[in-house]
């Protein structure tokens, strides 16, 4: 029995491709976001740069799964520190404390999966660089962080202070 609706359709989407946002030097490509399933969830590649990632926070509004393609990731989740490489995964509730960082000296790579889906990604355009062409991107802007922790609140991030 199926039971997708209407307004679900399927979609195929290219490595290096989706609504894409640079943030602190990383992209992050959103392959389904919350519009494509009636914001059941999004699916959202990340390519880190070495020492890249995200800092301490926590999400309110959503559940988020990982799944570490390349690289290794030192991770947070709650009080639990762990470090991870390609094939290993993480779940964070919501309201659990997290943060990721690629602690190797290449480009690493993850797969996150945020359930509500459409959250993180209108965060994401409303406090990030968006980027058309990220096989060639432009120079990075400096990011106004007052106003990407006005739009994280508004979105239920809490952003932590770094241990």
């Amino acid at each position: 029995m199926t039971t997708e609706s209407a307004s679900s359709e399927a979609k195929h989407v290219q490595p290096g491709q989706g609504k894409t946002f640079r943030a602190r030097g990383d992209l992050f490509f959103f392959k389904v976001v919350g519009a494509d399933n009636e914001n059941a969830f999004s699916l959202c590649e990340v390519w880190n740069v070495p020492q890249g990632g995200v800092p301490p926070h926590i999400d309110h509004g959503n559940d988020e799964a990982f799944f570490v393609l390349e690289g290794t990731y030192a991770c947070q989740l709650g009080d639990l520190q762990l470090t991870c490489s390609p094939g290993e995964s993480f779940f964070v509730p919501r309201g659990t404390p997290h943060a990721f960082k690629n602690i190797g000296d290449a480009q690493a790579r993850m797969l996150i999966v945020q359930s509500p889906g459409g959250v993180v990604e209108k965060y994401m355009e409303e406090a990030w660089e968006q980027i058309k062409d990220p096989s060639n991107p432009p120079p990075p802007v400096e990011p106004d962080f007052e106003r990407v922790m006005a739009v994280a609140h508004k979105y239920g991030i809490e952003m932590l202070p770094s241990a």
